[in-house]
């Protein structure tokens, strides 16, 4: 059973290929490339969604052809039920679905980081939305490579993130 000691950050996934498109929904608001972020994410899983706190660390992982890390934050307060913008969602049948959110404030990477350098890092290559993309939703990263996450993301993003000088990231 997963612990709240073994989370470094959570890993939400999305898929931009098959059921939601997240770059034509960030630039449409106007989020480009280190750009700040105030918004939520749909989750599954609810053993694990309850375990989210206010404050814990957050990665936003596009799934799909690009299989990328797209952006970091921090979980706020906010939880909610809703339906995913239409106007983005190119899955029909997910449409009208309601879904539980959370919360976060991060920031869109300026370099998003591919699958490719993530599998690179030992630490990283062990976490469950590398080792099995289809994992429930949120999943997880240890504190280990969280630290290691965040050593492949530039200071400016770390700081606007809310991650710079985050207790999991001290070693």
């Amino acid at each position: 059973m997963l612990d709240k000691n073994d989370v470094g950050a959570w890993v939400v996934k999305g898929n931009a290929d098959e059921k939601w498109s997240y770059y034509e929904a960030r630039e449409d608001a106007g989020i480009m490339p280190g750009g700040k972020v105030s918004c939520n994410w749909s989750l599954g899983a609810p053993t694990r969604r309850d375990l989210m706190d206010q404050g814990d660390l957050i990665v936003i992982y596009i799934g799909g052809r690009a299989a990328e890390v797209v952006e970091i934050g921090v979980v706020n307060h906010e939880q909610s039920r809703d339906t995913w913008d239409p106007a983005h969602t190119i899955d029909p049948s997910e449409v009208n679905k309601e879904r539980e959110f959370r919360g976060y404030d991060g920031v869109r990477l300026s370099q998003p980081l591919p699958r490719s350098d993530l599998k690179a890092d030992p630490h990283i290559a062990q976490s469950e939305f590398i080792r099995a993309p289809q994992m429930s939703n949120p999943t997880y990263l240890t504190p280990e490579a969280t630290r290691a996450l965040a050593g492949m993301i530039s200071p400016k993003d770390l700081e606007a993130a809310g991650w710079a000088g985050n207790e999991v990231l001290k070693p």
